[in-house]
């Protein structure tokens, strides 16, 4: 049988040290370029931060109530929420919800104007980036 490669006037058997020195060699170059997922350092994200106000938590009846939700990550503002609702809600539970307008630099703006006297939970929804946060604020309407 011939050999694969073999250079003129070449030991065979030199040859094949050769060649596996070579093989051996590759391997260890191309293990080493190759990158272990296992090894690099895992980056967490962290949740979203909502900072919710209105612009008076004591009102009288009729009056409209401003509330912001603004939302940032990683003190990055966040203008990409998937949803930023805004629930009204009296005490005892009964309520409904409304979706907020993108003012952008990540706050979100609600208006609302109260028909009844009583305490209200204001609880801002947002859903971005994987996570979800609802802060409240409760609201005073007086006759």
């Amino acid at each position: 049988m011939k050999p694969f490669l073999q250079l003129n006037g070449a030991n065979p058997y030199r040859q094949r040290i050769s060649m596996g020195f070579i093989i051996i060699t590759l391997c260890i170059l191309i293990s080493g370029c190759s990158s272990d997922a296992s090894s690099e350092p895992v980056v967490l994200m962290e949740p979203i931060e909502v900072k919710l106000s209105a612009s008076s938590e004591e009102i009288n009846l009729n009056e409209t109530v401003h509330m912001e939700a603004v939302v940032t990550q990683q003190a990055d503002v966040v203008d990409d929420a998937d949803e930023v609702m805004f629930e009204i809600a009296t005490l005892d539970g009964v309520g409904m919800q409304f979706e907020a307008t993108h003012q952008g630099e990540g706050v979100y703006v609600f208006d609302y104007q109260f028909k009844a006297a009583g305490k209200y939970k204001v609880t801002s929804h947002v859903s971005a980036r994987g996570f979800h946060s609802m802060p409240s604020v409760q609201i005073v309407v007086k006759e």
